[in-house]
């Protein structure tokens, strides 16, 4: 059943998990969604006067977790003012990885297959310094080798098969390092490095630079250290914190250190707190967003940036 409605285009999302459920939803982007029931709305799947649906509730900021999945099915969520942001920008999460093994050259090809713009990767350092693609502390979940990516050195991590635990087609993919992560994306995307650890700064540059990238790319990281040890060398480079909460002084934070983005999980923002970091930094993301409610909740609060692992849930104009 088609339960979600926005703006005129109704879709059929994927399942929704029970720990996020729709009344969930609705609380994080209050007062920018109301619940209408099924019944209510008019035909052809559009949205005709919206007074006529029935509300669940006179007051959203009322929804909480005892409404639970009984408005799964039941209930189209609509957004019903306009949406801040026309146009929000895709971000693929390590690449295509809903489709593709993640931080690999495989995953940004098929990004790129689908027009994304922007492509995100992680980033840390082998035994011997070599700064490379890989997400996890550990080689175990996404290669078939053992250990951790720091007790490793590069020629043995480059031998390894990092496609086929997303499928067998993806057999012998290799774990790509940095400079070949810029050599894949950054002629045709902007890309977007998270940097799991701390490596050498000017090292760092000097890549972005020789690519022809520094003032293209992002570079974000949840530790604000590692990025003001950045903005001490580049004042060009975009910056951008990455935050799993929502703190009352984060904004000003980002603005007091001279970061341009604040990037959080989508069920982390809210109006208030995306007028806010708008007030402070320039651009403010959403992560991780699989869906096409998310992605219109993100919309009308005035998220410019989805990180998405299916980069084809936007489409550029």
């Amino acid at each position: 059943m088609d339960y979600l409605l926005w703006p005129g285009q109704p879709f059929r999302p994927q399942a929704l998990p029970k720990r996020q459920s729709m009344a969930h939803r609705v609380k994080c982007c209050h007062p920018l969604i109301r619940l209408f029931s099924v019944g209510e709305s008019s035909k052809n799947g559009k949205c005709g006067d919206l007074r006529k649906g029935v509300m669940l509730s006179d007051d959203p900021l009322r929804l909480d977790s005892s409404v639970g999945n009984s408005v799964v099915g039941r209930f189209f969520a609509v957004i019903t003012t306009p949406m801040a942001k026309a146009t929000i920008t895709a971000i693929a999460h390590r690449g295509a990885s809903g489709w593709a093994p993640e931080n690999t050259v495989a995953a940004f090809d098929a990004a790129l297959d689908v027009k994304c713009r922007a492509i995100e990767f992680d980033v840390r350092l082998s035994a011997d310094g070599v700064p490379i693609v890989i997400h996890d502390e550990t080689l175990d979940r996404t290669t078939n080798g053992r250990g951790r990516v720091a007790d490793a050195c590069w020629l043995d991590i480059r031998r390894l098969d990092a496609g086929s635990w997303k499928h067998r087609r993806f057999a012998g993919t290799r774990v790509p390092a940095l400079e070949e992560a810029l050599q894949a994306i950054s002629e045709h995307a902007r890309p977007v490095i998270e940097l799991k650890v701390r490596i050498d700064e000017r090292m760092l540059l000097d890549l972005l630079r020789r690519h022809d990238v520094l003032t293209q790319c992002v570079v974000m990281s949840f530790d604000a250290d590692v990025l003001e040890a950045l903005r001490r060398e580049s004042t060009e480079l975009r910056l951008f914190l990455l935050a799993e909460n929502w703190k009352p002084d984060i904004a000003e934070r980002c603005r007091r250190m001279s970061f341009s983005g604040l990037v959080m999980p989508f069920a982390a923002w809210a109006l208030d707190r995306a007028l806010a970091a708008g007030r402070s930094v320039e651009h403010t993301w959403a992560y991780q967003v699989n869906d096409a409610a998310e992605v219109a909740a993100c919309g009308a609060m005035g998220i410019e940036g989805v990180i998405t692992d299916y980069p084809d849930l936007i489409r550029p104009h």
